[in-house]
């Protein structure tokens, strides 16, 4: 599958709920008991596409070093959807959550 640029993510080109795969280098990673989540950068934004990993799925963390070149294959989750099913009944939620990208 070709990639998709971080840009046309974050510019709303490509739509939530279609299947991407993502090149870039990791750019932060933070690690928790089920869930690890990177942020990565392939150069083409100045933002970062935020990547959530069940470790359930993925045991073997090597890639979560500073630095390290990934590619990564999931379907593009909007933010909002996700927050809300993550933080039910949280007010910041919803309206009011900004409108950038994360995969699952």
């Amino acid at each position: 599958m070709k990639h998709t640029d971080i840009a046309d993510i974050l510019s709303g080109k490509i739509s939530a709920g279609k299947e991407v795969t993502v090149c870039g280098w990791v750019r932060t990673a933070r690690d928790s008991k089920n869930m690890a989540f990177l942020e990565i950068n392939d150069g083409t934004s100045l933002k970062h596409l935020q990547i959530v990993i069940d470790k359930n799925v993925i045991k073997n963390n090597d890639f979560m070093h500073l630095g390290c070149g990934v590619k990564v294959c999931g379907v593009l989750v909007a933010l909002t959807f996700f927050l809300q099913q993550c933080l039910p009944g949280d007010p910041f939620v919803g309206e009011k959550a900004l409108p950038e990208a994360t995969m699952a």
